[in-house]
């Protein structure tokens, strides 16, 4: 039995690439405690990690006690049960910016079913200035994301508390997004293993098997070929073995006779 002690801190999908890499994020330090904007924040470290690599499962993580989809870091079984992780952190004073890119996570048509549905409800529109005290009326807590995005978006007059709700109402103002973009783009870059996309990587598979699945017709079609030869062949000499057989009989019978 030999010791092997050597490790190997690459990812390595499985050969036919079913299973989708598995990513450990961890929360800034000091993100939002808002259940709502956690939740914005996952979906949309979600959305831009699959945008750039593919499908993904994400363990969230957070200091403290859990927060929305974020559990306590002190819980993770890293690096054992993760491929790779991210630390948003690391994203310095724009952590907490990462709900600029929320309205990139949502299906617009959804959105517009939502969005009258709210309208029916009568959250929709907001005619008068939005505080916290008319976003708890208009919305319990906790909000969906996608509400909130609606109701803060829709706001003639928005004046609520929350830092998180004015980055929903200017999501393209600044150059947050093209920065928060920049840096997914270099976390992807740098997460150690293969990190194609995955329809690359089935595109990839499906040439491979279509290349695998032609050679295969051809090697069928040349059995059948060489069977249908060889059937003939020795149906030809089943039929000249009968032609002599029946001559050679008649010959000893006439020999007989005489």
């Amino acid at each position: 039995m030999t010791d092997d002690t050597t490790t190997d801190d690459t990812i390595s999908p499985p050969a036919d690439h079913d299973l989708p890499l598995r990513i450990g994020v961890m929360r800034a330090p000091d993100a939002s405690p808002d259940p709502t904007v956690a939740e914005m924040e996952a979906r949309v470290v979600r959305s831009e990690l699959e945008r750039r690599i593919g499908p993904v499962t994400l363990d969230l993580r957070t200091d403290g006690s859990a927060t929305g989809p974020w559990l306590p870091s002190e819980h993770a079984a890293w690096p054992a049960d993760v491929d790779a992780t991210v630390e948003l952190g690391d994203l310095g004073d724009r952590a907490g910016h990462l709900v600029t890119l929320f309205g990139r996570t949502i299906d617009p048509d959804a959105a517009d079913v939502r969005s009258r549905m709210l309208l029916h409800l009568g959250v929709l529109p907001v005619d008068a200035p939005l505080t916290d005290d008319l976003l708890g009326e208009l919305l319990p807590a906790p909000a969906r994301p996608t509400d909130l995005w609606l109701v803060v978006r829709s706001a003639s007059d928005l004046a609520t508390s929350a830092p998180a709700h004015r980055l929903l109402e200017n999501e393209a103002d600044g150059s947050d997004p093209a920065l928060i973009d920049q840096w997914f783009d270099a976390t992807v870059a740098a997460l150690p293993g293969d990190t194609t996309p995955t329809i690359t990587r089935l595109l990839a598979d499906v040439g491979e098997l279509r290349s695998r699945l032609d050679a295969a017709q051809d090697d069928l079609v040349r059995s059948e070929r060489e069977a249908l030869e060889r059937i003939e062949h020795l149906t030809a000499e089943r039929d000249s073995l009968r032609e002599r057989l029946d001559r050679a009989q008649l010959d000893a019978a006439g020999g007989s006779a005489s």
